[in-house]
């Protein structure tokens, strides 16, 4: 890297110096974030393995359960929970179960499902809320 009889660099090495910038700055944020990510402890959520699936019902939509969602909620320390399914397009609640006390603060998470209603697979949107 030596200059011309201008004294400029030319354009190679002046990609070469920023991309070098862009690589150490980029390489500081990573590990801030991982550090920060590692410090932070996260709560507990809710064991998605007790949902067996989603099914279509004469009396509308339905959480398939592995097994009793209140001992779940007894062993972490939860006093209530509730199922509620929404349509995705909508974004309204179509169904809603609801187990022990649901009043007070909570947590809530939300993952996608796929429910089958006779041969066709809709997706739809199942939100937990453990309630303390």
């Amino acid at each position: 890297m030596g200059l011309d009889r201008r004294g400029d660099v030319g354009f190679m090495e002046a990609m070469a110096g920023a991309m070098t910038v862009c690589v150490v700055m980029m390489c500081f944020t990573a590990f801030v974030a991982a550090d920060t990510a590692l410090d932070r402890g996260h709560p507990e959520g809710f064991d998605w393995t007790y949902v067996g699936g989603i099914s279509a019902g004469t009396d509308g939509w339905s959480v398939d359960l592995v097994s009793d969602p209140m001992v779940f909620a007894e062993s972490r320390g939860y006093a209530g929970l509730s199922f509620s399914v929404y349509d995705p397009l909508s974004d309204a609640v179509v169904s809603e179960i609801v187990y022990g006390n649901t009043d007070g603060p909570h947590i809530s998470e939300r993952r996608m499902f796929s429910a089958e209603e006779g041969d066709t697979v809709i997706p739809v949107i199942v939100e937990v809320g453990l309630f303390r």
